[in-house]
């Protein structure tokens, strides 16, 4: 095996430990409140109340699939390779004006411009999602709260996780990979992400970044600043903060604009 090899089996047997769950009995998942097909997914969590499951039989659900003021529900596919929520020319996932929301067991596939926006949100749970192609991963927006966990991020044209504007994500034991821009972005006003055990890796652009959108995309691995950021640097300083915790980042690792 060459030294290339070993080194890719290296990785990914780190990445697959990482991520995997805690050790120890997990608790019984709630039990399905509803079944939905393609056909009713839409319908099935308009009607959703507190407490209620929403299951997703296992197909291909054209996006987005939009969960508006609700509280207290889950949406659970089959399984992230049988349960894919494909955004198309739209967003995979919407959830706006809503709390305590777990979207769990499914893939989020080509949307855009995002596989899930969350907008004016607390406390939205995703875990054990796979979210692959499209614009951007997952973005949380005007002072949102989440958590993403145990979850793939990959193939993105832009970033994986991109957190903005008051903001306060977790992202913990998660795989974020071979992204066009940035594997985890943090910008603007106050924006925090809290980055834990995760696996951040052959991005184009920084592994994390923490500031203003940049002008100029920073090419993977290196690390002369584009002209445009000298031309105005105070247009890319922000108040956004970064927690970084066990993590595996690579190429650029983490850019801070000062």
């Amino acid at each position: 095996m060459n030294r290339r090899s070993a080194a890719f089996f290296s990785g990914l047997m780190f990445a697959m430990t990482a991520i995997a769950p805690a050790a120890g009995a997990a608790p019984s998942p709630a039990a399905c409140s509803v079944t939905a097909t393609p056909a009713t997914a839409q319908s099935a969590i308009l009607a959703a109340q507190t407490g209620d499951v929403v299951c997703l039989e296992a197909g291909v659900y054209r996006g987005p699939l939009r969960i508006d003021t609700k509280t207290g529900v889950t949406v659970r596919g089959a399984g992230a390779h049988e349960t894919i929520v494909a955004g198309g020319d739209a967003d995979s996932l919407l959830v706006f004006r809503s709390r305590d929301i777990v979207i769990e067991d499914l893939k989020l596939f080509y949307g855009h411009p995002s596989n899930a926006y969350v907008w004016r949100s607390t406390n939205i749970v995703f875990q054990r999602i796979h979210a692959g192609g499209g614009s951007l991963g997952i973005h949380f927006d005007l002072g949102s709260i989440g958590r993403v966990s145990e979850s793939s991020i990959y193939a993105m044209d832009g970033d994986g996780l991109l957190t903005r504007n008051a903001s306060d994500v977790t992202a913990e034991r998660n795989w974020i990979f071979n992204n066009g821009g940035v594997g985890v972005s943090t910008v603007g006003n106050n924006a925090t992400t809290a980055v834990t055990r995760n696996i951040i890796s052959d991005n184009r652009g920084p592994g994390v970044f923490v500031g203003q959108t940049p002008c100029a995309l920073l090419p993977a691995a290196v690390v002369e600043i584009p002209e445009c950021y000298l031309s105005d640097l105070r247009r890319f300083v922000s108040n956004a903060t970064a927690t970084l915790t066990a993590n595996d980042e690579a190429p650029t690792g983490l850019v801070m604009p000062a």
